[in-house]
């Protein structure tokens, strides 16, 4: 994780990245959803999320309803990867509610304000 800054509450990239880069693999453990951090996971299923450490760099990767970056769980483990072209120092941000698990018909699971035209909110 030498290419990317921590500033400004957020992650920024040192270098560009190309659409499909492999950015961040998080490191965690599967965890019932009745112990995991609200802050320091994302849901997987009604029972269970991804948990990391409390002070690790992923608990700046911040939301945005317009991102350049998404997670992919193929492997069974978050990875954070460029969902387009991304300039040097630009931040890094992926929309949460795309791994979030809908637990309730039309439940939000981040409230957001990011005012984009496309904001869930």
């Amino acid at each position: 994780m030498k290419n990317l800054s921590s500033r400004n509450n957020g992650i920024y990239t040192k270098n560009s990245r190309k659409k499909g880069d492999k950015i961040i693999r998080y490191e965690g453990n599967i965890v019932p959803n009745y112990i995991a951090s609200v802050h320091h996971s994302m849901t997987l299923s009604e029972h269970f999320s991804f948990e990391w450490k409390k002070g690790n760099i992923y608990d700046h990767v911040n939301h945005s309803c317009k991102p350049n970056c998404y997670i992919d769980m193929s492997d069974g483990v978050p990875i954070l990867l460029a969902l387009r072209d991304i300039s040097s120092d630009e931040e890094l941000c992926y929309n949460y509610n795309s791994v979030e698990v809908d637990l309730t018909k039309d439940w939000v699971a981040f409230p957001c304000h990011c005012k984009q035209s496309n904001c869930v909110r």
